[in-house]
């Protein structure tokens, strides 16, 4: 589940993070071509909440990118246990009599 949700909050974050720059490089281009001073715009896009959206979708991506990692370490670490559950248990069953 932790990596299933980190992957979509890893694609939403980039798709903000794109569209953010997508935004600061139109109105880059607005300006040079309006003849105003380039450069005097703000390259991390629009902000929200006074924080820049470029950022936004960089963290919400990087947050993402580590839940993965998680959800996918954790996954490991529980299907090692089952394993070693599974064949401690199968053996001493055997050695009972239980099983065959």
């Amino acid at each position: 589940m932790a990596v299933v949700l980190g992957f979509f909050m890893f694609v939403g974050g980039f798709a903000t993070f794109a569209v953010g720059l997508y935004k600061a490089g139109q109105d880059a281009d607005s300006q040079f071509n309006s003849g105003t001073s380039f450069g005097s715009g703000d390259w991390l896009g629009p902000k929200v909440g006074g924080v820049p959206i470029v950022a936004i979708g960089y963290g919400l991506a990087f947050v993402g990118i580590v839940l993965s990692i998680i959800g996918l370490v954790l996954h490991i670490i529980a299907a090692a246990r089952r394993r070693s559950f599974e064949s401690e248990w199968v053996a001493e069953g055997r050695q009972k009599g239980y099983l065959q």
